[in-house]
């Protein structure tokens, strides 16, 4: 799409077109040769496309979302080229090698966090599946000011700008590794093959707040997460998260629960099909996304956000 003017672009196109590159995007991982399926009672992937979102008043405003989806676009289409590659080439480094190395590339690419990480299945989409058992995990900061007049435009330009720009990340980070003689695809950030939150806290990077987003250090929940699948004969070594003390602190605080206007997040949380567990009625809160400007007041009352990690550790404890 990223040839058509974004003067031109009516909503109903720009959803049409966001929900056949994701089509396209499941449907050639699911015909690569070798693949990990999802576990029959798997997560279900929420999207909202922008048939059914609230847009705009101003002509300008659409102007600029259409911009921010267009390049989301391009990022996702350059998703499926990669993810449609199946030949490798010699490796030019040692696996464990190529691990330190692209953790030397990561603040290079604007990420704030990365591991590397095997994916159990019970994070697998259901009804989608995953070219290799391994990964790099990572996340990228969002702007903390943005959230200050949530919902607003501006936030739903952000939102889409950031989902674009991990996108294309993880593009950058697949063609680093290919580079490098290893199999790798590109995850996108909205709409891909795994349940990032629960992962990237099995990954070490954080943990998942009763708002059902990622708490990380570095970014409290301002944050998304992308992903780039490998094929690396090297384990992935985990340790126990030092993060796990953000559900209690969660529990005790309920700013969250308090203020989501349409009572998506609970106070205690609820058994999950794949013996997980949430405190995020996701239909509600994908509804009142898709009809206020992404929304955003669950992430705009945290603690993690008005505050530090660390001083809220601090006093916490």
């Amino acid at each position: 799409m990223e040839n058509h003017d974004s003067n031109k672009l009516t909503p109903l196109q720009l959803a049409e077109a966001e929900r056949e590159i994701i089509r396209q995007y499941d449907e050639t991982l699911l015909a690569r040769e070798r693949t990990i399926p999802a576990l029959p009672n798997g997560p279900v992937r929420n999207l909202a496309t922008f048939d059914d979102m609230l847009l705009p008043d101003s002509r300008a405003d659409i102007v600029r979302l259409a911009e921010a989806s267009i390049k989301l676009h391009s990022a996702y289409a350059e998703n499926v080229r990669l993810a449609g590659i199946q030949t490798g080439s010699t490796p030019r480094c040692a696996p464990e090698e190529l691990v330190r190395r692209v953790f030397e590339y990561a603040p290079a690419l604007g990420l704030s966090q990365i591991a590397y990480t095997d994916i159990p299945q019970k994070f697998i989409f259901s009804g989608k599946a995953i070219p290799y058992p391994n990964a790099f995990i990572f996340t990228r900061a969002m702007e903390v000011d943005i959230f200050k007049n949530a919902p607003d435009v501006n936030l739903q330009v952000h939102v889409a700008e950031v989902y674009g720009s991990l996108s294309a990340v993880a593009n950058q980070l697949t063609r680093f590794i290919e580079d490098l003689g290893y199999p790798a695809v590109p995850n996108p950030a909205l709409a891909g093959a795994v349940l990032y939150p629960p992962l990237a806290a099995y990954a070490g990077l954080g943990y998942p707040g009763r708002n059902g987003l990622l708490i990380s250090p570095d970014n409290g929940p301002c944050q998304r997460v992308g992903l780039v699948f490998v094929d690396l004969p090297v384990e992935a070594q985990h340790t126990q998260n030092p993060h796990t003390w953000i559900e209690d602190f969660c529990q005790k605080c309920g700013k969250c629960v308090r203020k989501c206007p349409s009572g998506a997040i609970h106070e205690t949380p609820e058994s999950r099909p794949n013996g997980g567990w949430s405190c995020t009625d996701y239909e509600k809160c994908s509804a009142e996304y898709k009809t206020s400007f992404s929304c955003g007041i669950c992430i705009k009352v945290c603690p993690f956000t008005t505050s530090s990690y660390e001083k809220l550790k601090s006093r916490f404890f």
